[in-house]
């Protein structure tokens, strides 16, 4: 196997001081399978007062020291240095009541979730795999260390661990796993929703989010995850047309089940399509809430959500006054809206219809953003203290006066000069007056 030098250096350099060392679990598991193992965790005999010890010359983090693991920051990577440890007495069914550091990589392999995960490699002993955990591997299957409902029982966040691992890599739950995760799926409530959370992110994005839904459904997990949210109104083939960022298919989780006809379509009144948009979003909105995901998550997802039922600009004024209310947005949303629409709208003639105006809007964009045209009041070539100047008193009219100079440009009714934006000010102040 190979993995980085500066991760051998890292073991090296605990052996030299007298202690045994391994590579363990994910990065193990990747190189097995003849993937880029992303973090290189490092197993070893050493306590983490003696991990300190030996790496008193770098920075260490301690992150977990009381569970054994101290984190080494070298100048290319941070290596998780964890001592061989055993685990008693799961008590909240997640954490261990009492930690027990070992001397032997056997005690610390017997406590892991799953075969492929504890399987160890050092570069002059090879691999360590008391579990058949490369066998399990090659026959695509999925299997608990030991009594798969004892190891369920110990941590109930192993559930969604064990249906995030199978999605991904396209595996079967070993039967007694997959019974075990059955017996005990409404013990997932006792896990903290952010573990939850971020176990459900990540199996969305890894790759395989369809296969994911499925097993949370065939489980029982969705249902007591999601209650308000049947699995059956989530569109697989959705969630997969979608790009692999978070929002994108926590959107699509949101955005139902249905297909729609062109009749259908065309009957809909946009207040009818702006009301299910906003419905779907404020569903969504609320789950992620629920699970503490963050504020940005959130109006991300809603954005792409509420989008459903906005008109896409056509014209260059409309696309410039689109892309002022999301400047940082609007690609993201034709790309969202592109990918779903073959999804939604399986009859060619309103789906050819939905993907021209989405091509459109973007050419627009595209104009704008070469052309650098002014979308927002900072591209204006006038500001504050130049209405100022002209006699303004400072409060909300001076905002409201540079809206309407904006809008005034966006409609190219008005060159964006500092002359002609100066004398339309002076012109709408009298106006005013003169009203």
């Amino acid at each position: 196997m190979i993995f980085p030098d500066e991760a051998l250096e890292v073991l090296r350099r605990l052996e030299e001081a007298g202690y045994e060392a391994w590579f363990v679990g994910g990065a193990v598991r990747d190189r097995v399978l003849g993937r880029e193992a992303a973090d290189v965790d490092i197993t070893t005999s050493a306590t983490p007062s003696e991990i300190e010890t030996v790496f008193a010359g770098e920075r260490t983090l301690d992150v977990g020291k009381s569970f054994g693991t101290i984190r080494v920051v070298m100048p290319q990577a941070v290596y998780e240095v964890t001592t061989y440890r055993a685990e008693r007495n799961y008590i909240d069914g997640r954490h261990p009541e009492t930690v027990e550091y070992s001397r032997h990589i056997e005690d610390d392999l017997k406590r892991r979730d799953f075969t492929m995960n504890a399987m160890a490699w050092h570069p002059e002993r090879g691999l360590l795999d008391l579990y058949g955990g490369r066998q399990d591997l090659a026959a695509g299957l999925l299997r608990a260390v030991g009594v798969a409902a004892e190891r369920m029982e110990e941590d109930g966040l192993r559930m969604l661990r064990a249906v995030r691992f199978a999605s991904r890599f396209a595996m079967k739950l070993e039967p007694s796993l997959r019974k075990a995760i059955i017996d005990q799926h409404t013990q997932i409530e006792r896990i903290s929703v952010e573990r939850c959370y971020e176990e459900l992110e990540r199996m969305l994005t890894e790759g395989h989010p369809d296969r994911a839904v499925d097993l949370l459904a065939e489980t029982g997990l969705w249902e007591a995850l999601f209650p308000e949210l049947p699995a059956a109104n989530v569109s697989r083939p959705l969630l997969c047309a979608v790009a692999d960022d978070a929002a994108s298919r926590w959107a699509a989780v949101g955005s139902g089940n249905r297909t729609l006809r062109t009749r259908e379509v065309e009957e809909n009144t946009s207040a009818e399509r702006e009301a299910g948009a906003k419905e779907r979003a404020k569903r969504m909105t609320e789950i992620l809430h629920r699970f503490k995901a963050s504020t940005k998550r959130s109006s991300d997802v809603r954005l792409l959500l509420e989008a459903r039922a906005e008109a896409l600009p056509q014209t260059l004024p409309e696309a410039r006054k689109w892309q002022g209310e999301h400047p940082k947005d609007t690609r993201r949303i034709l790309q969202f809206l592109a990918e779903i629409s073959p999804v939604l709208y399986p009859e060619g003639a309103w789906r050819t219809k939905t993907l021209e105006r989405i091509t459109h809007t973007s050419a627009l964009i595209d104009i704008i953003e070469e052309s650098h045209l002014p979308i927002s009041i900072k591209d204006l070539a006038i500001r504050g203290e130049d209405l100022l100047a002209l006699g303004m008193k400072p409060g909300k009219r001076v905002g409201t006066m540079l809206l309407y100079l904006l809008d005034q440009v966006i409609e190219e009714k008005l060159e964006n000069t500092t002359s002609r934006l100066c004398e339309a000010a002076r012109r709408k102040l009298e106006e005013g007056e003169n009203g």
